[in-house]
């Protein structure tokens, strides 16, 4: 299998993201899977997507900065998507709520909260709030909060509270006073600034980032001129928990750095957090982008990737948290021709499963200073992305949003006819363009490759005489099948039709891969992401005992009694 997946990432084609799941561009938002042109005023105006918001039933919220050409006002701007892409005409006006007054203005933070209401952290006036079918600024002090106050991100703490990080780089905190009236915020604390003291180094904290577990505590990250830190706090106060790190502050040694260091931070409900940081850190030459993952008690988690931490790729900047503790990683990345967004998608134990990448803007009239602001997952695992690109035509920034689907794969492949230097194979339930990879055992390439017609067949011809091939069949959502043919041996090959009788479950699994067919099955071999054979069974297999193995993706490789092959993927927990 080793040679199957060296040839995969020399194509720079994508693996099944676990069992049974792939990422693909949601054709049914807009027709296509994105749109640009999130305009809120008329003409050509510069504007970006600065956050987002995806729930479980497929609608979205998209927050929006538009500017005002020739001034440097903008108007705010909250918009919500059916999950088809078109505008919710039942929310504020025609599914676009504005702030309604001209301002120097971002929003970098949805947050939903009691009372149907919804705040959204920004810089300008400090923030704004959706309540009660209007929209307007937060209170502070019974006036509007002055637009020197602003956020540079923000969180939930509750459902009446929003901690955010100040224009000075300060913890501040808005609470919902309970008023029926729209602006019902008040601006009730600042932390200050402060110097700490940690590992023998005393620092005046600059925050960047924040991060929240709502109803428990929440954590914040910045750097100085020497060091970069992460601290964690309480809920709904500005006390360090001493049970975390160094008496509450976690200092990361680094060798070089930026203001902006810290690109997220996500705070997981079991007390752990991950944080994407970059920048040149202590005992390597260059800067690069890292992702951590801390234990509760603020120790490296020792789970993900190495000792807690794992080298990204060149423009991988935001965490989006996907079922069963998989992360998705935004990222952007800048062709010669044209600019891609996707994600990179790890197992929970920090293995890389695949990455998604759509080359979609050269293809779109945009080509300079693609952004890709901001990702977030709703609990079935879809995606959702926004950011902006350049319009080549006007010079403008326009924003975009673009909407990524977890395809359930349930397909199959058999072997239709052979001979000994030829081959047939029909496809079942692939999505077109479907493409059959063939090779040799120690092949670290492909050696035939052909698309799939349209009746899902392909024949390849001409082959070594009676010799033994792999062959992988990909689709366009991603979904892949690898089976074998012996033309050594013609009554040998993958026979779907039992293969589909075939059952493995409970997927994914904890102890115990139970496995059924309506063939008996006589021996599984379960071979890990690199190739390596780590289990084998023999005689009549029903259960193969994986407790021993750790966390992550497998396939386990099923022969049958009357010498039929199947291959299928598993989750190990």
């Amino acid at each position: 299998m080793k040679r199957f997946y060296m040839a995969l990432a020399a194509l720079g084609l994508a693996l099944g993201a676990n069992a049974q799941t792939t990422y693909s561009l949601d054709q049914n938002y807009n027709g296509k899977g994105y749109r640009f042109n999130e305009s809120v005023l008329t003409g050509n105006e510069n504007g970006r997507n600065l956050a987002i918001n995806l729930n479980w039933d497929g609608t979205e919220y998209v927050a929006l900065k538009q500017n005002i050409v020739g001034y440097a006002e903008a108007i705010a701007a909250l918009i919500k998507n059916k999950p088809d892409g078109t505008r919710d005409s039942s929310f504020a006006t025609n599914g676009i709520a504005t702030n309604g007054v001209p301002q120097n203005v971002a929003i970098n933070n949805i947050s939903f909260l009691a009372g149907n209401k919804i705040y959204c952290s920004g810089s300008g006036w400090g923030g704004f709030v959706w309540a009660y079918g209007a929209w307007s600024s937060q209170t502070y002090g019974g006036g509007v909060v002055p637009p020197a106050v602003y956020s540079y991100g923000g969180t939930k703490l509750n459902d009446s509270m929003v901690v955010q990080i100040g224009s000075n780089g300060e913890i501040v905190t808005f609470r919902d006073n309970g008023n029926a009236s729209q602006n019902n915020y008040a601006w009730i604390d600042a932390s200050g600034i402060v110097s700490y003291t940690v590992d023998g180094v005393t620092f005046t904290p600059n925050f960047n980032r924040i991060a929240s577990v709502p109803n428990s505590h929440y954590f914040t990250a910045g750097v100085t001129d020497t060091t970069a830190f992460i601290i964690k706090f309480g809920a709904g106060g500005f006390t360090k928990d001493a049970t975390w790190a160094n008496n509450g502050i976690l200092r990361i040694p680094v060798a070089d750095l930026s203001d902006d260091a810290f690109l997220d931070l996500v705070a997981l409900p079991d007390g752990k957090l991950m944080a994407v940081y970059k920048g040149q850190i202590e005992g390597t030459s260059d800067p690069r982008i890292y992702t951590y993952r801390f234990n509760a008690n603020g120790t490296p988690d020792s789970t993900w990737g190495t000792n807690g931490k794992i080298m990204q790729y060149s423009g991988v900047s935001k965490i989006a948290m996907l079922p069963m503790g998989e992360v998705a990683m935004l990222y952007e990345y800048n062709f010669s021709t044209t600019k891609e967004v996707g994600v990179v998608h790890y197992s929970a134990n920090g293995q890389q499963l695949n990455v998604f990448g759509f080359p979609l803007l050269g293809n779109s009239g945009y080509s300079h200073d693609f952004a890709a602001v901001a990702i977030s997952a709703n609990e079935i695992g879809d995606i959702a992305i926004c950011g902006s690109v350049r319009d080549s035509a006007t010079g403008y920034d326009k924003p975009f949003t673009m909407r990524l689907k977890r395809n359930w794969c349930n397909v199959s492949a058999n072997v239709t006819s052979s001979t000994s230097t030829s081959f047939s194979v029909h496809g079942m339930a692939f999505v077109a363009p479907t493409v059959a990879y063939v090779y040799m055992e120690g092949d670290e390439g492909y050696r035939y490759t052909d698309t799939l017609d349209a009746n899902s067949n392909v024949s390849f011809d001409g082959l070594d005489e009676n010799a033994f091939y792999y062959v992988t069949i990909v689709d366009a959502n991603g979904c892949e099948m690898t089976i074998e043919v012996d033309l050594a041996n013609l009554n040998v090959g993958v026979n779907e039709a039992e293969v589909s009788a075939l059952s493995v479950y409970p997927n994914p699994a904890t102890n115990v891969l139970n496995l059924q067919a309506s063939t008996a099955i006589s021996k599984v071999d379960v071979v890990n992401i690199i190739g390596e054979t780590v289990i084998t069974e023999t005689g009549t297999v029903n259960a193969v005992d994986i407790s021993g193995l750790t966390s992550g993706l497998y396939i386990a490789r099923v022969h049958t009694a009357n010498g039929q092959t199947a291959t299928v993927k598993f989750t190990k927990q």
